[in-house]
């Protein structure tokens, strides 16, 4: 198998490679655990102290599990129980305390470990009215994006890498994936993309999910050795 970095654009947080000598279900494996398995940090609890706006506690707790963390894989640990909620290896404080009148932000939140804010300062809360306030101590945690999409670190996708000097170009179509071919059963170059939300980088994301992969495979054989 041969890769070859097609593009990199740290600022949108985008990676496409090329990828030889491989096959579909390789593929579609990895981009499955890029999206699902991946873990990155996300609010799970949120204790509301004081919430005079016009929402629910309900619906801003909402808000809140869906603005992405940055997360640093290297210091904290998935949870395994429900008392992990409180270890400090499984999971992180924020909070967040507003008196004055106008709209609540992500970058107003606090965070006891300043290698995990949220990715985006501006993303709305709530907005408060003239003698309105919030307050509240919210718990961050890892988790799998196939427990809850909030935890999905970005998407990724492939194509057949097709060779478009033997593929005829339909009017007003560019892609090679758009080109109304069937893909050849024995095609092994493909084209792979992946675009972060921001908790992790594309690189980190594809780098840790070919970690679980072959902690996956390790462990299969060792059931079959065990079977």
């Amino acid at each position: 198998m041969k890769i070859k970095m097609l593009s990199k654009d740290k600022k949108a947080g985008k990676i496409s490679f090329e990828v030889n000598g491989s096959n579909p279900a390789f593929m579609n494996a990895v981009r499955r655990i890029i999206m699902a398995e991946v873990p990155t940090m996300a609010i799970e609890e949120v204790e509301f102290r004081k919430n005079g706006s016009i929402l629910y506690d309900e619906i801003v707790a909402h808000r809140l599990g869906l603005i992405p963390l940055k997360t640093d894989l290297k210091s904290y640990e998935l949870p395994q129980k429900p008392e992990d909620l409180q270890n400090p290896k499984c999971s992180l404080k924020l909070s967040l305390k507003v008196k004055s009148e106008g709209i609540v932000t992500s970058g107003q939140i606090e965070s006891e470990d300043k290698k995990v804010v949220p990715v985006f300062d501006g993303i709305p809360i709530v907005q408060l009215l003239k003698g309105q306030q919030i307050e509240f101590e919210a718990t961050a945690i890892l988790g799998k994006g196939k427990d809850h999409v909030k935890w999905s670190p970005g998407i990724a996708w492939y194509r057949y890498d097709i060779d478009e000097d033997n593929v005829e170009k339909p009017s007003g179509k560019e892609d090679p994936s758009e080109k109304g071919t069937s893909p050849n059963p024995d095609q092994q170059d493909f084209v792979f993309f992946v675009e972060s939300f921001g908790q992790l980088s594309p690189s980190q994301m594809v780098d840790e999910a070919l970690d679980i992969f072959e902690h996956k495979l390790d462990e299969f054989g060792q059931r079959l050795k065990d079977a």
